[in-house]
């Protein structure tokens, strides 16, 4: 089930909401049901919820006050924001500020229904995705575990994280609190590779893996491994493997 909270100033029409959604059904709990903003801010102060339904004109503040203070304190709730007012400006103002949703009063049970259908996905999503980091980075753990020095093995996991970035010695030096001599002797070390080779080396493999997929454009291959300039990476994977990209992809396609 997902928590959610449902926030309107005037309690006839908190109780049409609560009418008009079918939270249960669907797979959500409402945790807190109240029309007055401040204890609403207060209760996100201290709970973690996923998605947050509030009107957006209320007297101690806006439903997009309530989300940008959320947001600052952390927050990833994703907020529907609900009005009486058809101007498309207060649309965009939520919109603007990272609301999920912005729907009018009075809401029809069809909308209510594709909201909750949409929210429920985007959340399916977001535990999918969550769950899927935290098994790459046991896995990239299991695979450095060999290496005794911890201080090496958070770099090496950093860079297999973020590879796609741009990532230079220097910054990673000082990111770490490094020595640049010091993160070489490290790759020498341990590796028996530069740090520019063994950061090509991870960046080739995923390069293979995804043209493999055949799901992306090359560009977009270049982009994803780290390279901005699509001519730059068809230079290097052509030094690297001895045919470009396009070369490659079609060489395996015919396997």
């Amino acid at each position: 089930m997902y928590n959610v909270a449902v926030i309107d100033d005037e309690w006839w029409i908190l109780q049409g909401i609560l009418k008009t959604f079918n939270f249960k059904e669907n797979g959500f709990k409402v945790v807190l049901a109240t029309t007055d903003a401040e204890k609403a801010f207060s209760f996100l102060q201290s709970n973690q919820l996923d998605a947050v339904f509030t009107d957006i004109r209320m007297p101690e503040f806006s439903g997009i006050e309530l989300l940008e203070k959320s947001r600052k304190l952390g927050s990833v709730s994703e907020f529907i924001i609900i009005s009486g007012y058809a101007e498309f400006s207060y649309a965009q103002d939520a919109i603007r500020a990272g609301a999920f949703d912005y729907c009018l009063k009075p809401i029809k049970k069809t909308k209510a229904d594709s909201i909750l259908k949409s929210l429920k996905e985007k959340l399916n999503n977001k535990n999918t995705n969550s769950k899927n980091k935290r098994i790459k980075k046991k896995l990239i753990d299991n695979k450095f575990a060999e290496i005794d020095n911890p201080d090496f093995r958070q770099l090496l996991n950093y860079i297999a994280v973020n590879y796609s970035k741009r990532l230079y010695l220097k910054n990673l030096a000082k990111k770490f609190g490094f020595n640049s001599n010091y993160i070489c002797h490290l790759f020498n070390k341990y590796l028996a590779q530069s740090f520019s080779e063994y950061l090509t080396n991870l960046r080739m493999d995923k390069a293979i893996e995804l043209l493999k997929q055949n799901k992306l454009t090359i560009s977009e291959i270049a982009n994803q491994t780290g390279y901005n300039d699509y001519y730059y990476f068809n230079k290097v994977f052509k030094k690297y493997f001895g045919i470009t990209a396009t070369e490659y992809r079609k060489k395996y396609s015919e396997i």
